[in-house]
Parts: structure tokens; sequence; C-alpha cells
């Protein structure tokens, strides 16, 4: 089974925000937007690795 860091989810994030348009001035497109909810989750349950 394949684990992720939060430096891993991070990375990917900022990969998708370089590649695709925002839906608006604040937002984050799809893709970064679901890696988002796993980086906030991994933060507030204060995990490493997921």
């Amino acid at each position: 089974m394949d684990e992720y860091t939060i430096t891993d989810i991070e990375n990917a994030i900022n990969y998708w925000r370089s590649r695709q348009a925002a839906t608006d001035d604040f937002a984050v497109c799809p893709r970064a937007r679901v890696l988002a909810d796993a980086y906030g989750a991994m933060i507030y349950h204060q995990r490493d690795r997921i």
C-alpha cells in the first residue's frame, strides 16, 4: 500500500495549481481542491502521512 507524506500532498497541490486555472480569484482548481481537503485533514488530525 502506498503512503504519501504531507510534503507529497503539498507538492501535488502546487503541481496542479501551476497547470490549471482556478475557478475564481481565491479558489484552487478542482484537482487541487481534493488534495487540499486531504492536506487540511492531515493537519487537523496531526498526521504526517496518509
